[in-house]
């Protein structure tokens, strides 16, 4: 008798994916299945205004994994949407959850270590993103980043904004129960959370890539400005607006245990 499958709930953000939405669910669909797990995928649309949904949809018919997508009802931006689509594959009865986003910026080959590494004792998995193909200021705010949740938070890790990371799914639920329903960095937050409570987790490398589709910079933090060298202003709003919630979670977190 072959053993059981195991039940993987994956939760992903999208917003304007359609030139690359259709491959990345596809290679995911390819490997997981290779693999024997059983996949749901929890997608959260924030209201894309190409024909995303549209490209999902079909997708959907042909994968061995179920496809449920959800619609924001306005544009929440990417941290609302990605805990929205935490809180969704969080109420399944799957036993792990996968957190990925929908840019393809990862080798779906990496993720069955990534599962394979949570165990009776070991309820958060990390990927650590390497060689990073980002924008140099992309970079250099992951930097600033692990400095900065040294100094107010005492919290280490090489990569604590990663969006490739698996959960023990009961272990995630009490974890998001702290955090902010309109947090713009939930992951952020659950790194420093589980840290907070100890969790015992792994960290496991993970590759790295350009994302999916002909453009190389996600509709995020396209420059748009005429100067290609500076930070998008986009960027430098979100990550002051980032920085600001980072504080004031900082007092919030006295209260957990």
């Amino acid at each position: 008798m072959s053993s059981p499958k195991v039940r993987v709930a994956i939760a992903m953000p999208v917003f304007n994916e359609s030139d690359g939405i259709e491959r990345t669910l596809k290679q995911i669909d390819s490997v997981m299945f290779q693999c024997g797990f059983e996949i749901c995928l929890f997608l959260q649309d924030d209201c894309s205004t190409d024909n995303t949904v549209e490209i999902i949809q079909k997708v959907g018919q042909s994968t061995k994994m179920r496809i449920e997508i959800e619609r924001n009802s306005t544009n929440f931006g990417h941290g609302p949407t990605t805990l929205e689509a935490y809180r969704r594959a969080t109420s399944s009865d799957f036993k792990i959850v996968l957190q990925l986003d929908s840019d393809g910026q990862f080798d779906p080959d990496d993720l069955p270590r990534l599962l394979q590494v949570l165990n009776s004792s070991t309820k958060v998995a990390y990927g650590i993103r390497t060689n990073r193909v980002d924008p140099w200021y992309r970079k250099i705010i992951t930097l600033g980043l692990r400095v900065i949740l040294g100094i107010i938070f005492n919290c280490g890790g090489q990569d604590p904004n990663t969006p490739i990371r698996a959960y023990e799914r009961i272990h995630l639920k009490s974890l998001l129960d702290h955090v902010p329903k309109n947090s713009p960095t939930p992951n952020i937050l659950l790194t420093v959370i589980a840290n907070r409570l100890s969790a015992q987790s792994v960290m496991v490398k993970v590759a790295h890539r350009s994302r999916e589709g002909k453009l190389k910079t996600g509709t995020m933090w396209r420059d748009r400005t005429r100067f290609k060298i500076f930070f998008p202003k986009r960027l430098i709003l979100f990550s002051a607006n980032a920085l600001f919630h980072l504080i004031k979670f900082r007092f919030k977190l006295i209260r957990i245990h």
